[in-house]
């Protein structure tokens, strides 16, 4: 006759646990990898929010108003630090402005959100 099967020897439990712990750290690692992607989309989100601002409040001021000098360089918010570039290029045939806004902040990888738009003298402006 062979050998009873009673239970689980030694071995089996040690292989078990080994890869349990091997399955246990590469979830961990996801979790990280999860972290750090949210952490990037709230930044990536804080600085369009942020070029939309700017852009909307570029609306109620009058045309003749030079929007570069009109906000800080710097904006610091709960994501991190921001830098904001505002600039306008007046269009030569067109009573016209190209106004640009360039929000990045000091990240790996795409840390940068531009945002154009054209604003006309009267009372309408372009998207």
């Amino acid at each position: 006759m062979g050998r009873s099967s009673r239970g689980t020897t030694l071995i089996e439990i040690i292989v078990a646990i080994v890869i349990f712990g091997v399955l246990m750290l590469s979830g961990l690692s996801f979790f990280s990898l999860a972290n750090q992607s949210q952490a990037n989309a709230n930044k990536l989100i804080t600085a369009t929010e942020l070029c939309n601002s700017i852009m909307q409040e570029r609306k109620t001021w009058s045309y003749a108003t030079n929007l570069t000098d009109a906000f800080p360089v710097i904006e610091t918010g709960q994501a991190g630090t921001f830098y904001v570039s505002i600039e306008e290029k007046p269009i030569s045939s067109l009573d016209t402005k190209m106004v640009h806004v360039s929000v990045t902040w000091p990240d790996q990888g795409a840390s940068v959100v531009d945002m154009y738009s054209l604003f006309g003298a009267g009372e309408y402006d372009y998207y």
